[in-house]
């Protein structure tokens, strides 16, 4: 290692030159469009099956509170079930033969005597009445064949709420529509407008008079026909709705959740709703656009806010949404919560447990969303394309920490807010400019955070400024002189002064650059050449600014501790190396950021030749531990500290999984521990999320989820 010679000016001026107006302000927004108050409704979990399914149905089959899922293809016979909240805490789903295809399973009826469900075979070309056991195997009571192939069905009351069940078929190779209920122990079918052909049908109580009507779709003249009840079970057509392209999906709910039901369906890539008010005239349109076509859609009012949500998938890029609604005749942005291959069938239910989403793939994977509790403490969360690197903030500063991370496809910086008694309960995305790999996260103001994006060896810092109580926020990206080596914050809270002091390592030689904001506001900049030769190093703040780098020079490593303050102040040699011809060096460095060390200690993770060691430098203190497990070459490096157990951990990655290296002040003494065993993190850190839970969350990068570990 070298110092800059400082009676160079030349070259001194060369080094310090700042780029002309640093940063520039590439967004502002007024509010916060992205803020959506998802209320935890986004625990993800995963489950098997064989590949194939194309359709999932869901219902409590076994009438023990929890929803059971039923898998099937509308062309052959099998069928698989699984039962997500069963005991066994099989991941699997059971696969059976049956007589026929399944195309549709819809509950019919439930009395003393069980459960009756509706099940049609498109194949097959039937519809009947089943029983279904608790290990999902049906049982068909009543048969009837159905002139054509029926694609579309429903259950409802045309007698009035009292009456029993009849079911509602259609095809777009069916003549007509086909009424079927049960009398004295056999199927009846009634014919409806048999000289047309309905790609869709659905009931509907078009004068809320309790007494169940249809609204249908006519192929060939592609529109909406109403047909109303006259109290006896005989529909008749009152009028029709004339449609100016074709459509898909077309289902009728209350969407907007006024009290109303609407007429819903797919048109040109989007939502398209006409609106029912107290006479059913549909004369109001909503759209909701959507970046992807949907293809299929499912609507519940997830989040529990009283308003109705819409969740879908596009199969083609394999991409789950929600958009969840915001009253009003408008909905929130929709996120993507899910991108896997394959996506092709989709249903939600509600069960003892609560609200729950549930994904089917054509590569025999099912996906469940639902609520997170505070009782769970080993979960995983779906609410990207692809989480990278994490940390946590407190908002309110209230000792419950809150989430954010980067997308790396979406290239956005998401946040999660919690409460005391609902985790992840806001949502927030902010479109980047650039990629980063690291957040460092301004925690000194209880209802402002400032959040700075950086990544190793690239020259921006993106910072976003978040007002959480008036949702304002504004972004800057602020320009490095040269490949960003580390990053470190210091702010004055009463004055919201801030000073980003920056690692440059360019060429191998490490310069610091102070750049000093006033409200958020560039103030001014300076940077001062410090060390030459150097491998890598980290910035500590205390006193001075003391900077640990690896130097090397020629077969030779060595670890320095650089105090600075515009100029050197100390140089003390931490530790040298001497390689033999041919090793392999590597090394990671991490200073530990708390007010009750003083000074505060570093952290040194070197490999080399697939051998770890970990030293540790503190006040007086130097520690050296040879780890069990090679370190991967690019390990993150991560601690958690308690003030009041003197206990310090350290974690870093091996090729066998997530170690823990745990040091007590109190008798020096340091042991290492495995955590867990995983070679698909991306990124991660170990917090304690609320009260004294200690969580490890880490983003996976093989299925794209965080995950949360409890310590």
């Amino acid at each position: 290692m070298k110092r800059f010679q400082e009676d160079k000016p030349d070259l001194v001026q060369d080094l310090i030159k700042i780029i002309s107006i640093a940063f520039f302000a590439f967004l502002f927004l007024s509010d916060i469009s992205a803020q959506i108050p998802i209320n935890g409704f986004c625990k993800y979990r995963e489950y098997s099956a064989k590949s194939g399914y194309n359709r999932i149905f869901a219902s409590d089959f076994n009438n023990d509170g929890f929803g059971e899922l039923f898998l099937s293809n509308i062309s052959t016979n099998k069928f698989a079930f699984l039962s997500p909240e069963s005991n066994s805490n099989s991941s699997s789903a059971i696969e059976k033969n049956f007589s026929s295809s399944i195309s549709g399973i819809q509950l019919f009826s439930s009395d003393n005597s069980g459960k009756k469900y509706l099940l049609v075979s498109r194949k097959n070309r039937f519809a009947g009445l089943a029983s279904i056991s608790k290990s999902g195997a049906p049982s068909i009571s009543y048969k009837l064949k159905i002139d054509g192939f029926p694609s579309c069905y429903g259950v409802g009351k045309i007698f009035g709420i009292n009456s029993s069940a009849t079911a509602l078929i259609s095809g777009s190779s069916m003549n007509g529509l086909s009424l079927i209920f049960e009398n004295k122990k056999t199927l009846i079918q009634k014919r409806i407008s048999k000289e047309k052909v309905f790609s869709y049908s659905a009931f509907i109580d078009l004068d809320y008079d309790t007494y169940t009507d249809i609204a249908a779709v006519n192929t060939i003249k592609n529109s909406i026909e109403l047909y109303y009840n006259n109290h006896l079970g005989e529909f008749s057509e009152a009028r029709s709705i004339d449609l100016d392209a074709q459509i898909s999906e077309f289902k009728t709910a209350d969407f907007n959740s006024d009290g109303f039901t609407d007429l819903v369906f797919i048109k040109n890539n989007r939502f398209e709703v006409l609106l029912g008010d107290s006479v059913s005239s549909f004369r109001k349109k909503l759209i909701l656009d959507s970046p992807v076509k949907p293809d299929k859609y499912v609507i519940m009012d997830f989040n529990g806010d009283g308003y109705n949500d819409i969740a879908y998938i596009n199969i083609e890029r394999g991409e789950l949404y929600i958009a969840f609604g915001k009253g009003a005749n408008s909905f929130y942005p929709p996120i993507v919560y899910l991108k896997k291959p394959g996506l092709i069938d989709l249903t939600s239910y509600i069960d003892k447990a609560g609200k729950k989403l549930a994904v089917l793939s054509s590569g025999g994977k099912i996906y469940l969303i639902n609520q997170i509790a505070l009782t769970d403490e080993s979960f995983s969360i779906s609410l990207g394309e692809k989480p990278g690197t994490i940390n946590s903030f407190d908002y309110f500063n209230d000792k419950y920490k809150d989430l954010c991370f980067i997308d790396e496809d979406e290239n956005a910086l998401k946040i999660l807010l919690s409460e005391r008694r609902n985790l992840c309960r806001s949502y927030y995305s902010i479109p980047l400019a650039g990629k980063y790999d690291n957040i460092l996260v301004d925690d000194s103001r209880s209802k402002w955070k400032t959040f700075y994006c950086w990544s190793k060896n690239g020259y921006t810092i993106e910072m976003v400024r978040i007002n959480f109580e008036n949702q304002k926020h504004y972004q800057k990206v602020q320009y490095a002189d040269g490949p960003i080596e580390d990053v470190r914050l210091t702010a004055d809270r009463l004055k919201d002064n801030q000073t980003l002091s920056i690692l440059i390592n360019k060429q191998r030689n490490l310069l610091l650059q102070e750049i000093e904001y006033r409200d958020f506001k560039y103030a001014q900049s300076y940077i001062e050449p410090v060390v030459s030769n150097i491998y890598n190093a980290a910035l500590s703040l205390g006193v001075y600014r003391d900077i640990y780098c690896f130097s090397k020079s020629e077969n030779e490593m060595s670890l320095f501790k650089v105090s600075f303050n515009k100029k050197i102040i100390d140089i003390k040699t931490l530790l040298g190396y001497k390689l033999k011809p041919g090793e392999v060096f590597n090394s990671e460095l991490i200073c530990i950021e708390e007010p009750y060390y003083h000074p505060q200690p570093t952290a040194a993770l070197i490999t080399i030749n697939n051998k770890s060691f970990v030293n540790l430098f503190g006040n007086n203190l130097e520690l050296e531990l040879k780890l069990k497990n090679s370190a991967l070459e690019k390990s993150h490096l991560r601690y958690i500290s308690d003030e009041f157990s003197q206990k310090l951990s350290l974690f870093y990655e091996s090729d066998k999984g997530l170690k823990c290296l745990v040091f007590h002040l109190t008798d020096n003494l340091l042991k290492e521990y495995n955590l867990i065993e995983s070679k698909k993190i991306n990124d991660y850190f170990v917090s304690k999320l609320y009260g004294e839970k200690t969580f490890l969350i880490y983003s996976d990068k093989i299925r794209n989820i965080l995950t949360f570990e409890r310590l």
